[in-house]
């Protein structure tokens, strides 16, 4: 009780020196920053954090951040709080120091003062702070800035949170999962395509693809079916890419993937040919059929490694039929594995 009333009798008696000693705004800016920095009752800096929160005058951020490191935790958050008072983009030079204060801050109190003024200060002119913190070693850091990145439209802002999805920590992929889902469907595509068009960050890849799977973005499959082709991309990541192909294979135009199965573009030829081959349904094999009898050898082997894929015996006489008549040992070699495999799975 007795301390309660100290601390009241404290506070009405720096409202009073307050009040008397700084008649002008800027005198009361003065005042309170002179007792911020050298009082040394913690309940006076505690008060004076307070007011200056208030008063809205920007000379009080530096001194605030440097309050951030007062040895009182409450002082600490009461400055958390005064920065995130003083706004955007007042207070935007203290959101470094803030960050500085979450990776070593232990009470609980003072960490959600320190969201609080990280949300509230977030903008352009700031912006690249938070993009450096995503990328912090601390994981706890990283996390952090990925919340507060997900406040703001922004597509850099956006791209890092996809890039997250691949972070080597699990709790960091958690909350970059959960930031991404929270991307508008028709504007989550254009950065899932340049996460999985990196084949130097292979776990963002991964993670894209489980995205892409997880959201049933059928319009990104032909997406995922490039990604087989490429010889710059890992044999994992082209595994994922087909188990999602396969699991969304009812998103398909089965017709449209055949007609450019035989089209004169061949990037879009090879891609489609993986797709069938994938999708393995009775349209897609007969395809694949006729695609071994196309004239340019590329377009039989990626026909003949398709049908390993598709599993689908009902090719076997006329990879048999083929084998006699190809003279190149690379593709009778292809042509054996998959003869093999396809026999396996005729009926006895």
């Amino acid at each position: 009780m007795m301390s309660s009333f100290r601390y009241m009798l404290g506070c009405w008696l720096l409202a009073q020196c307050f009040f008397a000693s700084a008649a002008t705004e800027e005198g009361k800016v003065d005042f309170l920053l002179e007792k911020l920095q050298s009082s040394s009752s913690f309940k006076v800096r505690l008060k004076a954090a307070i007011m200056l929160g208030r008063l809205a005058d920007g000379r009080a951020v530096e001194p605030l951040c440097q309050a951030l490191l007062d040895e009182n935790y409450i002082v600490r958050a009461a400055a958390a709080r005064a920065l995130s008072n003083l706004g955007y983009p007042k207070a935007g030079p203290a959101v470094a120091p803030l960050f500085e204060l979450a990776a070593a801050e232990r009470e609980s109190f003072v960490q959600k003062e320190i969201d609080a003024a990280l949300t509230s200060l977030i903008g352009e002119e700031s912006l690249e702070v938070y993009l450096q913190a995503a990328g912090n070693l601390e994981p706890k850091i990283r996390r952090l800035a990925l919340k507060m990145l997900t406040t703001i439209e922004d597509n850099r802002a956006r791209q890092a949170l996809v890039r997250a999805l691949g972070d080597e920590d699990d709790l960091v992929n958690q909350e970059a999962e959960r930031c991404v889902l929270a991307i508008p469907a028709d504007r989550i595509d254009a950065l899932l395509i340049d996460a999985l068009d990196n084949p130097k960050a292979p776990r963002t890849q991964l993670a894209a693809i489980q995205m892409v799977k997880k959201r049933r973005l059928d319009t990104l499959l032909e997406d995922l079916s490039a990604l087989l082709a490429r010889d710059d991309v890992l044999p994992d990541v082209k595994m994922e890419a087909r188990q999602a192909i396969a699991k969304m294979k009812a998103g398909l135009d089965i017709d449209r993937v055949i007609r450019g199965a035989f089209s004169e573009n061949k990037e879009e030829q090879s891609r489609a040919i993986n797709i069938l081959g994938i999708h393995a349904g009775s349209k897609a094999v007969d395809a694949l059929i006729r695609l071994l009898a196309d004239r340019n050898e590329f377009v039989r082997r990626r026909a003949v490694d398709a049908l390993y894929e598709a599993e689908d015996p009902k090719a076997v006489p006329v990879l048999e039929k083929m084998l006699n008549t190809e003279k190149n040992p690379q593709a009778q070699q292809s042509i054996r594995r998959t003869l093999k495999r396809l026999q396996s799975r005729e009926p006895n």
